[in-house]
């Protein structure tokens, strides 16, 4: 008799304690053990706990010594309608019809089943194999071109007159999807063997809210939940639940980058430091590679079709800078679409649109003597501020990028009400021999409180890569290659007026 293994019951996956990682962009690799029992000769490891979204050539399995894998195989044919009419095609079965409001059964022998036809066949074979199948089921006009096709008292009919009652099941239907792996071996063998594989259909994101109080604005409280959505079709029970922040590259079948974030400034071990031991509250980071894993201590139920929130963080009594920032160029790149970038050193106009808003920004100290200094995952800062009756009242929300530990978080909450600002370009100047542009800005802010504000303005040099400061009525610090910030004082109930002129050159 040739030996076979038909194992892994649900009631057994779920208590494998499955291990699943989640990424950020929307999939996760899962790690699950079995126990396999086969005798010596040709066998089979079958495992029907695999999810929905499973991407088929990334299953593997780590089998006990002494076991050979000859060919592994993936089915998905859940049991439906035309799948039952497909596997008795050919055959007789009962149709159970209400007429005039009583149940008849009429016997029905099943000619043709309709075709199934999955969408993501066609977009991994292309447009020509979609074309063929359409013709080969007479869509697009043909009536009937994919129905049952019955023989009812000898008269052929399309469609079904009522309930198909199938017989019991065939031993080789799978009611779930399957990963199934053609084996050999030696000798008898029982043993674990760990099967993993990537899914998509999961994915997390983390959430945050500051708290503050009202005359105490200089420190905040900071809560982290993870928040995991689970849509891969399969329950994962008990499951050892890791998440991966950071952008990992991830082809679809096209080869095409599915990264989510592709505009992080993540990157790079140069930017991550280890973590400390443990995160308060639940889950404890590490850097792991270019990228950073959170471990969450307790088995945790994730089923299908399911956002589970998870506690990450809680610190309370943060310091906190609150600080207005005025960045005054109102830049529409849509206008200069298709412009050669050399034109923008001579246009007298560019760059000289504005806006009168004056952000409200909150820098907080990533660093371990302001009770943080630890990774902090992308996602939504929702702030809220403390009234004088204790309630909490929200004040803003804004998104943070992957922050590693040591990096300032920057989060910008809104508009100030009663501070504003201008910016008017004074002069401008281009001379071609010389190869130099020069162009001066007069920048006003009012203040309509009644106590001084610092305001930090902030200005973007665009025209050319080298250039410099010739004069300026107030000191600056150049934050990068093409910005500087300029600090100043504005008086209560009063105006600052900050005047420079910079100097192109190529």
């Amino acid at each position: 008799m040739r030996p076979f293994l038909i194992l892994l019951s649900a009631s057994l996956a779920s208590a494998s304690e499955p291990a699943v990682t989640v990424y950020n962009g929307g999939f996760a690799v899962v790690r699950d053990r079995i126990e396999v029992t086969l005798g010596s000769g040709p066998g089979r490891i079958s495992y029907p706990g695999a999810s929905a979204h499973v991407e088929p050539g990334t299953a593997l399995i780590a089998v006990p010594a002494g076991i050979r894998v000859l060919e592994h195989t993936y089915r998905n044919d859940p049991v439906s309608t035309t799948r039952l009419l497909q596997l008795f095609e050919g055959q007789t079965i009962d149709i159970e019809a209400i007429i005039d409001g009583k149940r008849e059964i009429r016997k029905a022998r099943i000619v043709r089943a309709p075709v199934s036809v999955h969408q993501e066949a066609w977009q991994r074979f292309g447009r020509a194999y979609a074309q063929r199948q359409q013709t080969m089921l007479g869509w697009g006009g043909a009536m009937g071109g994919n129905e049952v096709l019955l023989d009812i008292d000898g008269q052929l009919r399309f469609g079904l007159p009522g309930t198909p009652l199938f017989p019991s099941l065939p031993a080789s239907t799978d009611l779930r999807p399957t990963l199934e792996w053609q084996v050999v071996t030696t000798a008898p063998v029982n043993g674990p063997a760990e099967i993993s594989y990537l899914c998509d259909g999961m994915r997390w994101d983390a959430a945050y809210t500051l708290v503050s109080a009202e005359g105490d604005e200089g420190h905040v409280d900071l809560n982290g939940m993870m928040s995991v959505e689970n849509q891969s079709g399969t329950d994962y029970l008990g499951a050892r639940l890791k998440v991966v922040a950071g952008d990992v590259a991830k082809l679809d079948e096209q080869g095409n980058d599915l990264r989510r974030d592709m505009d992080s400034r993540f990157r790079g071990s140069d930017m991550m430091k280890e973590a400390v031991a443990a995160i308060e509250a639940r889950a404890e980071g590490k850097a792991f590679s270019d990228y950073h894993l959170y471990t969450l201590p307790d088995p945790v139920d994730l089923r299908d079709r399911e956002t589970k929130q998870l506690g990450f963080l809680d610190v309370r009594g943060i310091t906190s800078q609150k600080r207005l920032v005025y960045d005054g160029l109102d830049m529409n790149w849509n206008m200069y679409r298709g412009w050669d970038p050399l034109n923008f050193r001579t246009n007298r106009d560019f760059g000289t649109t504005w806006n009168p808003k004056v952000a409200i920004e909150r820098v907080i100290a990533n660093e371990a003597a302001n009770r943080l200094g630890k990774p902090l995952p992308a996602g939504v800062v929702r702030c809220y501020l403390k009234d004088r009756d204790g309630r909490p009242e929200f004040i803003g929300e804004n998104h943070i990028d992957h922050t590693p530990e040591g990096e300032p978080l920057r989060i910008r909450t809104g508009n100030a009400f009663d501070v504003v600002g201008e910016r008017i370009q004074t002069d401008f100047r281009y001379e071609s021999d010389k190869r130099f542009v020069e162009e001066s800005y007069r920048i006003t802010l009012r203040n309509h409180r009644a106590e001084p504000t610092e305001v930090t303005i902030v200005e973007h040099f665009y025209r050319a890569a080298t250039w410099t400061i010739p004069t300026s009525t107030v000191p600056f610090t150049k934050r990068d290659s093409r910005t500087i910030d300029l600090p100043v004082t504005v008086p209560g109930k009063g105006e600052t007026t900050v005047t420079y002129q910079v100097r192109y050159t190529w």
